[in-house]
């Protein structure tokens, strides 16, 4: 025998004006009966299409309007009118900076502490530039000074 979902048969009680109750029997068989096998189906293909779809995108632009995004690019901000405005980076103190679990090699975040912007290099927290203008970790051989870079040494001018 064949399995078959049919609206259900309703049994309702309905009160007569005379106070009697009566028993009404309603059904509801004009609506076309579907198989449980093709109910199955249709579920299990409805699933596989929907669930099967991966997104490819070339990376995310946000901005007012639409805008080509920088093929090298996973992310891109664009902002054409009115005031200008620049990318915040998530600023955190510098303890809740060290109690992210395993952070990814390259996050950035902003030191509420230090007022400096933090990198993680895969083993520790670096300063990514500070207040003076030189850059970290380079052994203090390597400074920027009224726009002349200087590279080690002292500096000579002709």
């Amino acid at each position: 025998m064949k399995n078959i979902i049919r609206r259900p048969v309703m049994d309702t009680k309905v009160k007569t004006s005379s106070g009697a109750s009566m028993e009404v029997r309603a059904r509801f068989d004009r609506f076309k009966s579907i198989s449980i096998k093709k109910l199955v189906l249709l579920i299990i293909t409805l699933f596989l299409v929907l669930s099967g779809q991966k997104l490819f995108a070339q990376g995310v632009g946000i901005g007012e309007d639409n805008f080509a995004i920088d093929p090298s690019a996973i992310l891109e901000l664009k902002h054409t009118s009115g005031t200008f405005k620049g990318f915040l980076t998530p600023r955190m103190a510098e303890g809740d900076r060290d109690g992210i679990a395993a952070p990814a090699t390259g996050l950035i975040i902003y030191n509420t502490s230090t007022n400096k912007l933090n990198i993680y290099d895969g083993t520790a927290w670096r300063v990514l530039f500070s207040g003076t203008n030189s850059i970290e970790d380079a052994n203090n051989g390597l400074t920027i000074n009224a726009g002349i870079l200087q590279l080690g040494g002292n500096l000579i001018q002709n």
